[in-house]
């Protein structure tokens, strides 16, 4: 729609000349094959002749196509992949060779943390009023990839910066709201089944469960978090949960689960 938007008007202005956007569409393949993803990037800039590289979802398969746009000297504008890394590990290092690479959307795994926390705080303070639980317990479950490493890493294990001060051994998470973690469930992106982990969330006596989801793994876990009755309050990340098709798909079993995404201040939301 933007395209359609900007040609209308004539393109993009270069220099003291007009140029039309042409999007072309790029199927990576990149959740289920790296190698297949990298293929694609060198064919959409050898064969296409594409300009710019916009997307990237999957971060195991997104730094192989970042270096194939990196060797044609194209720009990449991160629409998709979190991990920190592939910024401050990148134009920081070498920024000769990154300085192509810019994101976009979504905010960093560091920051999206920092924002889920916001979230997780106000289900927390709502178990410690209406249930009279001074130390709520809550556990992690998140997929198996690298972008929700950061944020496992900052709520379950024990932050460096509180060495020989008295959150010492707390993790992030721990200190700032005052939970005790019960531990971390690390299922595939692609899990189909959530019987096991949930069984053992739900038997660690967990209050609330922080969801670090971006794959279907987050559908089957609406699905059974309501089928199977957990006990637990759902909130975090889960962006199959931001689809108008969720409902659906979890057979209203997702009811009451609080998820998070992304609005920009001043921007108008239209039905399109």
């Amino acid at each position: 729609m933007a395209a359609e938007v900007i040609n209308s008007a004539g393109g993009v202005q270069l220099g003291d000349k007009k140029v039309p956007i042409e999007l072309v569409k790029v199927d990576t393949n990149e959740i289920l094959s790296a190698a297949d993803a990298r293929a694609a990037e060198e064919r959409a800039i050898t064969v296409n002749k594409v300009d710019f590289c916009v997307g990237g979802f999957r971060t195991e398969s997104v730094w192989g196509m970042l270096e194939t746009a990196m060797d044609y000297k194209k720009i990449w504008l991160i629409c998709g992949a979190a991990t920190t890394e592939l910024c401050s590990e990148t134009v920081p290092k070498n920024y000769d060779r990154y300085k192509y690479i810019f994101r976009v959307t979504p905010i960093n795994s560091t920051y999206l943390f920092y924002v889920s926390t916001k979230l997780l705080k106000m289900v927390v303070d709502e178990v410690r009023e209406n249930l009279g639980v001074a130390k709520p317990k809550v556990a992690v479950l998140a997929e198996k990839l690298a972008w929700a490493d950061r944020i496992v890493d900052l709520a379950i294990n024990p932050y460096p910066a509180f060495k020989g001060t008295p959150y010492e051994n707390k993790s992030l998470l721990e200190a700032y709201l005052g939970v005790e973690m019960v531990g971390a469930w690390r299922p595939s992106h692609v899990a189909t089944d959530l019987t096991s982990e949930l069984t053992a969330i739900k038997n660690a006596g967990a209050h609330v469960i922080f969801t670090v989801f971006s794959g279907p793994v987050g559908v089957t876990f609406g699905r059974q978090w309501g089928e199977l009755q957990i006990p637990a309050a759902a909130v975090g990340i889960n962006v199959e949960a931001q689809k108008r098709s969720y409902w659906e798909e979890t057979k209203g079993y997702c009811a009451y689960e609080v998820t998070m995404t992304t609005y920009v201040p001043g921007v108008e939301i239209v039905e399109n």
